[in-house]
């Protein structure tokens, strides 16, 4: 990794893993929220406003810390991590669009008119978002560890 020695950078990186960490955390409990409002047998209205509101929250949040990684590790990495990057942003890119898609298609009147088809949509874009997750925890946090780690060797380095 092409590392700079400046401190700030290291506090940097060592609190965008814990941002992404906590953030990811969030985000897998909106989806569990959202799991649980998804399974009865009828729309409650209230929970399922309140869940969709909590979910999009933590997704957009994620989409905007997720920027600021890839802003801040993409100078830093060879060109086989470069390209584990824009794997994950253009995955990244595409969830978005189909994220705002659902959306825009089930509204409370859709919800209402196909329960049972929006459960299942609702669960198939949660499990992209699953997955997309794990791709991130696989292929970030150990760029984000080691990008922290080189940093303090080489402010140690004589």
């Amino acid at each position: 990794m092409n590392m700079m020695t400046n401190p700030r950078q290291d506090q940097a990186t060592t609190g965008l893993l814990a941002e992404y960490e906590k953030n990811h955390a969030e985000l897998l409990g909106a989806m569990a929220v959202m799991d649980s409002a998804t399974r009865a047998m009828l729309a409650d209205r209230d929970l399922l406003s309140s869940a969709r509101w909590r979910l999009s929250n933590a997704s957009l949040r994620r989409r905007m810390l997720w920027g600021r990684i890839y802003r801040h590790l993409a100078p830093r990495v060879g060109p086989h991590e470069a390209a584990a990057l824009d794997s994950i942003q253009a995955t990244d890119i595409a969830l978005q669009q189909q994220s705002a898609a659902h959306v825009g298609k089930w509204t409370k009147d859709a919800i209402e008119a196909d329960w049972t088809g929006y459960c299942e949509a609702s669960r198939d874009i949660r499990w992209k978002m699953n997955a997309h997750i794990g791709a991130e925890r696989r292929v970030v946090y150990p760029l984000l560890t080691a990008d922290a780690l080189d940093e303090r060797r080489q402010l140690r380095a004589p």
